[in-house]
């Protein structure tokens, strides 16, 4: 065999057998940086700015993101601040190897931040941020530019991410490169407006905190979130004269449907029917002294009951009853609704003999509603037990149809 020809065997050899040596020498990417982000906590008195937890941590995460951290999901939420201990164990026991944290305060029109970034293996605080703003729309572009100038103080090495002493790094020397190696479609868009569509004309939305965004005019409102991004999560305030207020919870989009808001009701009248007594029609009012949620009401229904035999004579009933009820549960923009009510009521029988009087007392009413084809249903039941006062016909009992708790089924018109 020539040298060339073994030469050549002898190649091929190495390859099949020891592939690994021939890209031994290639460099492979360095891992991202593992960071778990823990819920930013809400210190503020009462509890009204607390929905702005989420977003500050969305926006926290979608930044991280951008900085080449690959984010490690924390599993369920702190109810305080974490300490330095707890923070540490638990972003270890998470696999992290960074963690972040932090807090906001809302007084008057300020909001003061904290955050801290965390080296877990290290055991130590990298660095932080501490900041205040006016809490107005411009707060979301003052977060990004202070979490962008905390990133720039940190710079890679072999062990991970170290906090740069001195002066901050420029983005060439650090940061930047991180950004130019992140896919495109990993970076959240940060909106630049965000338009919300709504029938309700007129209605005003704010943000948690009495942040006000504007009005509904021509069916829409666009609004400049400040660099907020795509995505994030948003509690927007609904208001409107005449309507209930109703909170209703978003994402992030360049357009944004909004939910209708339900009018208020003063009044109420309803016809209904009750079987086992179907040759007959009763009517209800009710007064709501807290919009279409607590009322009182008078009604009255007025039914025949046939003859036991062909000689036998019709008897007439005439029911009234008054008393007041509410609803549980729902709120008045949900399309099924639960009530509950009680009274007092009286059940005048007319006879050929003479006439009575059962008096009683409507110990339970419940009913279930919906208005989603327009004008209210409902069916209920009503627990009637006859208190056998005075000239009474049924003694004392339950007023029940063939044993059973009457079903009644009805219609409601509002205003």
């Amino acid at each position: 065999m020539n040298a060339p020809l073994a030469h050549k065997l002898l190649v091929i050899l190495v390859l099949c057998l020891f592939p690994g040596l021939v890209f031994a020498q290639a460099e492979a990417p360095a891992p991202m940086p593992t960071c778990v982000i823990f819920p930013i906590q809400d210190m503020s008195a009462g509890g009204d700015t607390k929905e702005y937890e989420q977003t500050i941590t969305d926006s926290l995460s979608a930044w991280f993101k951008v900085a080449g951290f690959s984010l490690v999901t924390a599993s369920g939420n702190a109810p305080a601040p974490l300490s330095e201990s707890q923070t540490l164990s638990a972003a270890a026991a998470l696999d992290a190897g960074f963690a972040v944290t932090g807090s906001y305060l809302i007084q008057g029109d300020q909001i003061y931040v904290a955050v801290q970034v965390w080296d877990v293996s290290g055991g130590r605080l990298i660095t932080g941020v501490q900041q205040r703003a006016h809490f107005n729309l411009a707060f979301y572009s003052a977060l990004h530019d202070w979490i962008a100038d905390m990133l720039l103080r940190i710079e890679p090495t072999e062990g991970g991410l170290t906090a740069v002493a001195g002066q901050p790094v420029s983005p060439s020397q650090s940061l930047e490169p991180q950004l130019q190696t992140v896919p495109q479609a990993s970076q959240p868009a940060q909106l630049s407006a965000i338009t919300f569509l709504s029938h309700d004309e007129g209605m005003e939305l704010s943000l948690p905190g009495n942040v006000k965004i504007g009005s509904v005019a021509n069916g829409k409102l666009t609004w400049s979130p400040a660099g907020l991004p795509q995505g994030a999560t948003l509690r927007v305030l609904k208001e409107k004269p005449g309507y209930h207020t109703e909170w209703q919870t978003v994402r992030a989009a360049a357009e944004i449907h909004l939910s209708s808001l339900a009018k208020m009701h003063s009044n109420g009248v309803e016809a209904d029917w009750t079987f086992g007594q179907l040759a007959g029609l009763g009517g209800t009012y009710r007064r709501y002294v807290s919009a279409d949620n607590l009322f009182l009401f008078g009604g009255g229904y007025f039914f025949t009951q046939p003859p036991l035999s062909s000689t036998g004579l019709l008897v007439y009933h005439a029911d009234a009853s008054l008393g007041f009820g509410g609803y549980v549960f729902f709120p008045p923009s949900a399309y099924v609704r639960l009530g509950l009510s009680t009274g007092v009521g009286a059940d005048v029988t007319f006879t050929a003999v003479g006439t009575y009087n059962d008096f009683y007392w409507n110990l339970l009413n419940w009913w279930l509603e919906t208005r989603a084809i327009g004008p209210i249903f409902f069916l209920r039941q009503e627990w009637k037990f006859a208190t056998g006062i005075g000239n009474n016909l049924l003694g004392t009992g339950w007023m029940n149809i063939q044993h059973i708790p009457p079903f009644t089924f009805g219609v409601r018109f509002e205003w």
